[in-house]
């Protein structure tokens, strides 16, 4: 389906980016079943060996009340893994699981309300166990944006190396929560390097973001406008 053409300018346009030390938010809009997945694979695989790249599966991880939450938690998998690949950087990345599993979990306990110990224990079944001490219920959602993209832009570790956001599914979700998304994704990025890929479905996505703002029977282009606050 020349699929591979359209890989190698989307690749080309987050290159020129990655050069030019700039962030990105692009969107590869499609209808369901018409291969955006499909197209996000060819993506990550071009890019592996020049960027770290986070895949967030929205409709995967829609049981979470907070889609920062389950970001995050992404985040610290694909750390987890490139910390058992890489044994030259093996400190440095192990560092910077920690602390992100430090804000996952503290951020749980002080919007979700669960217990830090059932956190504790998720995450040691996971191998992403930290001690109990090291946790801070009081931390808010301002603190735990703050924390995250400090962490990623200042690790030892991305210096070399730029970060790439894969997001899909984010039309399959229910109308607020891919709003949540769109929100938590844009707060992660705003005014950083990182480069956002998302696969939407255009017409239901302007669907959804008229619907949860009231404005499905205002014939305007509300829908238009909120979607150019997140994709450039």
């Amino acid at each position: 389906l020349a699929r591979s053409n359209d890989c190698d300018r989307i690749c080309d346009l987050i290159r020129q980016k990655f050069y030019q030390m700039q962030g990105l938010t692009l969107a590869i809009n499609g209808s369901w079943g018409c291969g955006k997945s499909f197209l996000l694979k060819m993506i990550e695989n071009k890019l592996n060996n020049e960027a770290v790249i986070f895949h967030y599966d929205c409709w995967a991880n829609d049981y979470y009340e907070d889609p920062l939450i389950g970001i995050m938690s992404v985040i610290a998998q694909k750390l987890n893994k490139l910390e058992e690949k890489d044994a030259g950087n093996e400190n440095s990345l192990k560092k910077c699981r920690e602390s992100l599993t430090k804000i996952v979990s503290s951020f749980v306990e002080s919007k979700c309300g669960v217990n830090v110990k059932d956190v504790l224990n998720a995450m040691a079944s996971s191998g992403l166990a930290i001690a109990s001490e090291n946790f801070n219920p009081m931390l808010n959602f301002e603190e735990a944006l703050e924390k995250i993209k400090t962490l990623l832009s200042e690790q030892d570790v991305f210096q070399a190396k730029k970060i790439l956001f894969v997001v899909d599914e984010l039309d399959r979700c229910l109308p607020e929560y891919a709003i949540k998304v769109l929100n938590r994704l844009h707060h992660i990025c705003e005014n950083s390097r990182f480069i956002l890929v998302l696969a939407i479905n255009r017409e239901e996505l302007l669907g959804s973001i008229n619907l949860a703002y009231g404005r499905i029977l205002i014939k305007d282009e509300f829908g238009e406008r909120y979607l150019n606050r997140f994709i450039e």
